[in-house]
């Protein structure tokens, strides 16, 4: 017999997935969780069922009326052209057959964790109702979650489909090629960091706790549409190094390159403040929880 009203939810042995998945435990509803990878930490309310989306192979009896969050993407983002076929099926084809299955299993929402990427940066802060950029001026793999959006947003008037466009989401075990990672590692072994014009470009990152919390909320409150999951500090490259320099107690080599800032990629959270979860990590916070638990000296 089928489970009713849960959840399924992809990429939960991600960063955020991880996090996510520890709200939706805390829940009286079952949570099934897909993927190569279980939950690094299990619960009795969470049942994993293995499945290898660059197959789009879905496993059958998922539970009926459920929540469907889809926060999987391909782990070789980076390796392009080579990995192509890998990064499609996971960040589109997969995505279509697991809203297709969501639709068959009478599923009450679908989200979809894309990037504020799409948006391809702006000198303004960036709202939902601004322009994507058209495909030529993205990568590769930005270009697949855009076409990942277009995908689910054609199921809008059968499902209530969420698109979530996250901002820098960082936070203590995140892998060592994304931003904030690399600038602590980069400051840490004295490494040059360049940035154009004075400072870098303007962003806001978002710590991984309270992305997760607009995740969970934006997932279960009825909201539809387009969300973007951003910090609440407007920051630049070397307001952050400096930030990290201070912690490490290492004065960062900052390079500047002399070419101006042509854009940002700062996205306005105001839809997710004032209606589902308002940050509470500030950068120093969690920046200080990462350098402890990811680069701390033995």
């Amino acid at each position: 017999m089928k489970e009713k009203q849960g959840f399924v939810v992809t990429g939960a042995s991600g960063l955020l997935g991880g996090r996510v998945v520890e709200l939706l435990a805390l829940q009286e509803k079952g949570t099934v969780s897909l993927g190569r990878t279980a939950p690094k930490e299990t619960h009795r309310k969470v049942h994993h069922i293995s499945s290898d989306f660059s197959s789009q192979n879905l496993p059958n009896g998922l539970p009926c009326d459920s929540t469907y969050i889809h926060l999987a993407q391909s782990r070789h983002y980076y390796d392009f052209p080579a990995r192509a076929n890998e990064i499609f099926s996971v960040n589109v084809a997969s995505t279509l057959a697991l809203a297709s299955r969501a639709l068959e299993t009478s599923a009450t929402t679908f989200f979809l964790a894309s990037t504020g990427g799409v948006y391809g940066g702006s000198l303004e802060p960036l709202t939902e109702d601004s322009r994507v950029e058209p495909q030529e001026s993205l990568s590769f793999y930005i270009t697949t979650k855009l076409s990942a959006e277009m995908l689910v947003h054609a199921y809008s008037d059968l499902i209530n489909v969420i698109r979530a466009r996250y901002f820098f989401i960082y936070g203590p075990g995140q892998a060592g090629n994304m931003l904030i990672p690399r600038l602590i590692s980069k400051v840490q072994s004295g490494e040059e960091i360049s940035v154009d014009g004075r400072a870098g470009v303007l962003l806001n990152p978002i710590f991984v706790d309270d992305a997760a919390q607009a995740t969970f909320l934006a997932a279960t409150s009825g909201l539809t549409g387009i969300l973007n999951i951003s910090g609440n500090e407007i920051v630049t490259i070397v307001d952050i190094v400096d930030l990290i320099g201070e912690l490490l107690g290492i004065q960062p080599n900052i390079k500047r390159s002399g070419q101006p800032v042509l854009q940002n990629l700062v996205g306005d959270n105001t839809r997710m403040s004032s209606s589902l979860w308002k940050p509470r990590i500030d950068l120093r916070q969690g920046l200080k929880m990462v350098i402890e638990s990811d680069f701390s000296k033995n």
